[in-house]
């Protein structure tokens, strides 16, 4: 994510972040592939298992950070739980990941993007730019 250009409102750029982390195109395709044969083989090699818990952390703690920026705007709805949502988050981000490089065919770069744009829809207090 290195060289990724954050000039936009707070929504664009939580939307342009998390998309770093999904299937959207062949070299962040490819990029996840490998991150999932990594994750597959390190359940089986104790070894890796360290890197791959720090990789899925920092995955966490990125759509921890992109929340609490939207909670820090005003934006995120008032009643929800930070933790719970970041959970939450965490959970479709992985898998739009996954199901994106299983099963490239049901769900397309566009479906991914419309299903993140309705789940923030769900917890923000405004709309989320359109992709």
């Amino acid at each position: 994510m290195a060289g990724l250009s954050l000039n936009g409102s707070t929504t664009e750029n939580v939307l342009t972040l998390l998309e770093q982390v999904r299937p959207l195109d062949e070299e962040r395709r490819f990029e996840m592939e490998v991150w999932q044969a990594f994750t597959i083989q390190s359940l089986t090699e104790p070894d890796l298992q360290p890197l791959n818990a720090e990789m899925y952390d920092e995955l966490f703690q990125t759509v921890h950070f992109c929340l609490t920026k939207l909670k820090d705007d005003d934006l995120l709805l008032d009643h929800l739980d930070l933790l719970l949502e970041t959970e939450r988050l965490y959970a479709v981000i992985n898998g739009l990941a996954l199901n994106g490089i299983l099963q490239p065919h049901r769900l397309p770069p566009q479906l991914m993007r419309s299903v993140l744009q309705i789940h923030f829809e769900s917890i923000t207090k405004t709309d989320m730019p359109s992709s």
